[in-house]
């Protein structure tokens, strides 16, 4: 199939010459940018703050013409879904381990990373408008203020006796030591509310805090932060299929999927978390001259790494 970028433009130049060491250097222009970020949720945010910025300024640009290709087994199409909301986009078929919400890991992940200056707005807001924050019916005004970027989201909102003391666990200073961290911890771990119908989340919340504690020393040193959120942060529930398809939706593609359309704009998260390239694939057992002769002498075909990687050039060059 030929590539769908014009060839005048860099990304169309990649397409076609990726592995090709004869290839010209070509000048640098916006069809292709490469952003660092520091992890998975920041990098959600981003990506859905430049889709915010790309529907603004590009004219015609739609949802439906925008693709996020996001790496199996990682937690960006978790963090996409509970994102998306509250920026007013649609995802359409999201993978479905991102619709299944695990409300307690994600309220100690968001916790974690509210305590680590600088807080994104949107780890705030997803924190105030987690079931498990105690801040009830007040949750979508202030996770809405909060994106708005209001200087006090608590004015002229009442809460309960729940309600405050999580807004004060949350204004505390940031803590600087093991020890100050395990004791916001443990005063996570007596804030966490929720009704009835919660009483499970309530305590697998609980169960992700003390198993945390056990990893955190007691000690002045200052917590290993990308550690301890990495403990958290692969979270999701399993492979369980493809959330709602939705016409006019920005669609979230696995790698290594086919798109089912064209579209003007894509976004690639995980390589800031390292996940490409991924491994050739292949036979695990078998050389691919191996695989060749097996083929030649009794018609067996068997995957070869050389196919593996033809199919993955010809998806990339999509």
């Amino acid at each position: 199939m030929e590539p769908a970028a014009p060839n005048a433009t860099l990304v169309g130049h990649v397409q076609r010459g990726l592995t090709d060491p004869g290839e010209q250097p070509v000048q640098v222009d916006d069809s292709l940018c490469v952003l660092s970020v520091r992890d998975s949720l920041t990098e959600a945010e981003a990506a859905l703050a430049i889709i915010q910025r790309w529907l603004r300024e590009i004219p015609g640009l739609t949802m439906g013409e925008i693709g996020i290709i996001v790496p199996q087994g990682g937690s960006h199409a978790a963090h996409l879904a509970q994102i998306a909301p509250a920026c007013g986009l649609v995802l359409s078929g999201v993978p479905a381990v991102a619709g299944a919400r695990n409300l307690g890991a994600e309220l100690l992940l968001l916790f974690l990373r509210a305590l680590r200056p600088p807080v994104p707005a949107m780890v705030l807001a997803s924190l105030h408008a987690n079931p498990l924050a105690n801040f009830g019916g007040a949750s979508a005004a202030l996770a809405r203020r909060i994106v708005a970027g209001e200087g006090d989201p608590y004015r002229g909102i009442e809460l309960d006796r729940a309600g405050l003391a999580m807004r004060a666990l949350l204004a505390l200073p940031p803590p600087t030591t093991n020890g100050e961290l395990a004791e916001r911890l443990h005063l996570l771990m007596k804030r966490v509310s929720g009704g009835d119908s919660l009483r499970d989340e309530r305590a697998e919340a609980r169960g992700w805090i003390a198993r945390l504690l056990r990893e955190v020393p007691a000690d002045k040193a200052p917590p290993a932060w990308e550690r301890l959120i990495g403990l958290v942060a692969p979270y999701g529930n399993g492979d369980g299929g493809r959330g709602p398809v939705f016409c006019g939706g920005i669609a979230v593609l696995h790698d290594g999927e086919a798109p089912r359309r064209a579209f003007r704009r894509v976004l690639v998260l995980g390589c800031n978390d390292g996940c490409y390239p991924r491994a050739g694939g292949g036979n695990p057992l078998l050389l691919d001259s191996e695989v060749a002769l097996i083929a030649e002498a009794i018609g067996l075909r068997l995957p070869s790494r050389g196919q593996v990687l033809e199919r993955g050039l010809a998806l990339f060059r999509r």
